[in-house]
């Protein structure tokens, strides 16, 4: 029974065993075909024991490193090819770089070209069998979750026929859970109405659900309250599926047709491994950051003394990973003594939800509005990740007043680090909404991998550069 129910986590540790062992015979089969099968002669025989492992490595590496194996088992074929050839290139490109800048001549570069053209077929053919596998323990009820749907439009539908087509993904939909009475005789490609959303503390134990979908924002989120909490409380895992997310989240190229998981941790699998990744990065990425910008950091400091009189810093308690306390750097870009002042201003916000935004904020100086609009503002908050108290990449760390407000759902934005940038930054920043923002911060935390964050951080420059959302 343990096994049926733990094979959505046990799949992605199979598969990269599986990875492990197809690309270990491929090291070997293209050993035998390139040094003792093809008749002219090839330098380097002398490495293959040593030069097998580099490959080896390089390939899982680099899947590891796209998020790979934390989807697999929910990713459609074509999808799971896409991966193998992305990691091949990427592979090939870093070893032969690798190679040219150390002169490693005593290493065969045509072996090493080679097996990441020969690889990514014998994993296909490995995949494939590893997804009829897959195919053929959901059709028996393993890994497979009793899921409904809030709704009865065509949003509702649509989760409806992706679901059904994509058995991968490992849903079993009991039923449609319908917003009015005049609902309740709906029915769906054979899927019926169970009753309405607002009976859901009845209907999910009846139907021993596990997961429920909420199709679009079409309604806010506080409509569904009482399906928030009760499946909160119950630990039962809240999906949003919201065409207007899915549109900013595909700017950093990671649409999931599946949804945002409100309540679900994530990842237990490979946090360990991307966590250690991600903080060496931090530490480098600010260390260099700070160092290379520090003219940037001088110059700031003198326009804001000449400007107006306060200090160059700002600091400000927020909240970090789990809600922990800590004090973050910012330039001022406000007049001395402007935070005293905020609840005069409390009827001019413009932003929803707990947030507290003014375009044209009275309190920000000259200086300080040329800072925000280049984001020049968040510079000192490299000292923050070098000192590991927040990270390049992830949500935005809130005020406490700003989580005193928030509802239980939106805390989910708190299970991971904080971030400098994000998919906030790249997606509209301030002209998103509270609940599009959250939704977003969710989203990649899902999905968050070490080339997603090189993404994002790549396309944070323009977001900067053109300042779309930047007040």
């Amino acid at each position: 029974m343990t096994l049926r129910k733990k094979w959505g986590e046990i799949f992605p540790a199979l598969t990269l065993l599986a990875d492990c062992l197809t690309a270990w015979l491929s090291a070997g089969l293209i050993q035998w075909v390139w040094f003792d099968l093809l008749p002219f002669a090839k330098p380097g025989r002398g490495s293959v024991p040593e030069l097998k492992l580099w490959v080896l490595l390089a390939y899982v590496f680099w899947l590891a490193l796209i998020g790979s194996y934390r989807r697999v088992g929910k990713q459609p074929r074509p999808e799971q090819v896409l991966d193998l050839l992305r990691a091949s290139l990427y592979s090939l490109i870093a070893l032969v770089t690798i190679v040219f800048l150390l002169k490693g001549y005593y290493y065969s570069r045509g072996y090493i070209v080679l097996y990441f053209i020969i690889t990514p077929v014998f994993l296909t053919i490995s995949r494939l069998l590893l997804f009829k596998l897959n195919f053929d323990r959901m059709q028996k009820g393993w890994g497979v979750k009793n899921a409904v749907i809030v709704g009865s439009g065509r949003s509702a539908k649509a989760i409806l026929d992706h679901l059904t087509t994509n058995h991968a993904l490992g849903y079993r939909i009991t039923g449609f859970l319908v917003e009015t009475s005049r609902d309740i005789s709906f029915s769906y490609c054979g899927v019926k109405a169970l009753g309405l959303y607002t009976d859901c503390q009845w209907i999910i134990p009846q139907q021993q659900v596990e997961e429920v979908f909420i199709p679009d924002l079409s309604r806010h989120l506080a409509d569904y309250n009482q399906v928030l909490e009760y499946c909160h409380s119950q630990k039962i895992e809240v999906r949003i599926v919201s065409h207007r997310t899915d549109l900013l989240a595909r700017v950093a190229g990671i649409y999931d047709m599946a949804g945002i998981s409100l309540f679900r941790p994530h990842y237990p699998l490979f946090q360990k491994s991307y966590r250690a990744f991600k903080r060496t990065i931090d530490v480098l990425g600010s260390g260099l950051g700070l160092l290379f910008l520090s003219p940037v950091f001088g110059f700031s400091a003198i326009f804001i003394k000449l400007d107006s009189p306060g200090p160059v810093f700002f600091r400000q308690i927020r909240l970090g990973e789990a809600g922990r306390e800590f004090k973050l750097f910012k330039f001022r870009t406000m007049f001395q003594g402007s935070e005293k002042n905020k609840h005069r201003l409390m009827e001019q916000n413009e932003a929803d939800g707990p947030i507290f935004k003014i375009r044209n904020d009275p309190r920000i100086t000259p200086v300080g509005r040329w800072l925000r609009r280049l984001s020049l503002d968040e510079l000192p908050q490299l000292i923050n990740v070098f000192l590991g108290e927040m990270s390049l990449v992830g949500p935005r760390p809130p005020l406490p007043f700003e989580v005193a407000q928030y509802k239980e759902w939106h805390k989910r934005r708190l299970d991971g680090p904080q971030g400098m940038t994000g998919l906030w930054q790249i997606s509209g920043r301030s002209e998103l909404s509270f609940e599009e923002m959250v939704l977003l911060d969710i989203y990649y935390l899902e999905h968050s991998s070490p080339v997603l964050d090189t993404e994002i951080l790549f396309k944070t420059i323009p977001a900067v550069i053109l300042g779309g959302g930047a007040y």
